[in-house]
């Protein structure tokens, strides 16, 4: 398996908080795409498979959990499994309902591949976007 992590930080004086998503395709390498699972599903050696989470995992190590003393900002439920991994385009991935400080979100991403997976330099970027909600 393969590992990364990015890092984010976001608060809002918005009353009705905010909401975070994640954009973009996932690993390619011209018409070959890793295919991202559409529920939260568990790393699988062997597998075509590009997922990630904003928690603390174990299988495999990687991630932290959200850091800040606001509780309101928080992880969907469905990328807030650790050690369960998923992507869909557009899908919100933290939020908050109402006005939040800075609270800190570690993304882990996660990329398996099957033994037949066309040869390629695969590559994918996603864009984080930060929305208030008023």
């Amino acid at each position: 398996t393969l590992l990364a992590q990015s890092q984010m930080a976001v608060g809002t004086n918005a009353s009705g908080g905010f909401a975070i998503t994640a954009n973009g395709i996932p690993m390619s390498a011209g018409t070959s795409v890793i295919d991202s699972p559409a529920v939260p599903t568990e790393s699988k050696l062997g597998s075509n498979q590009f997922g990630l989470n904003l928690v603390a995992n174990t299988a495999p190590t990687v991630g932290r959990d959200p850091e800040g003393t606001w509780a309101n900002a928080i992880t969907t439920p469905e990328y807030g499994i650790a050690n369960k991994y998923k992507y869909v385009s557009g899908d919100v991935v933290a939020y908050s309902p109402n006005v939040s400080l800075m609270k800190k979100f570690t993304i882990s991403y996660i990329v398996n591949s099957h033994k037949d997976l066309r040869a390629g330099v695969y590559s994918t970027t996603i864009t984080y976007i930060a929305s208030g909600r008023f």
